[in-house]
């Protein structure tokens, strides 16, 4: 496992707030692609495995501020997780600026501008 750097639970399972219909989401942290596959090759469908720097910024955020260590050390983890933390500070300011409430407000206008501007241009 020396190739992770961290193994983190998130989502509904971390925040105790899990049904029948929730899957089990995991982030690896710190970790090659090959060994991605590797780690999804053997988990199968079981687990939703994300690589964390790979996830949008605000996926991330939420990670940070509600997950638990599965493998890792928490101290270094939260290390790591400092650059995110001050690209999002960052960040958070821009979108207060353009009028957003989040984030995610921002990346689903876009998304849906972009598939409108897809449909009319072709």
């Amino acid at each position: 496992m020396s190739k992770v750097f961290g193994i983190l639970l998130y989502g509904s399972y971390a925040k105790n707030e899990y049904t029948k219909r929730s899957d089990i989401d995991i982030c690896l942290v710190g970790v090659d692609r090959n060994t991605y596959l590797e780690i999804l090759g053997k988990l199968g469908n079981k687990y939703d495995i994300k690589i964390f720097e790979e996830l949008p910024l605000y996926i991330k955020m939420e990670i940070i501020k509600n997950h638990k260590v599965i493998f890792g050390d928490e101290l270094e983890l939260s290390e790591h997780f400092y650059k995110f933390r001050k690209i999002w500070r960052d960040m958070e300011k821009r979108i207060r600026e353009n009028q957003f409430n989040s984030v995610r407000e921002k990346v689903m206008l876009r998304r849906r501008f972009n598939a409108k501007k897809e449909e009319i241009l072709g």
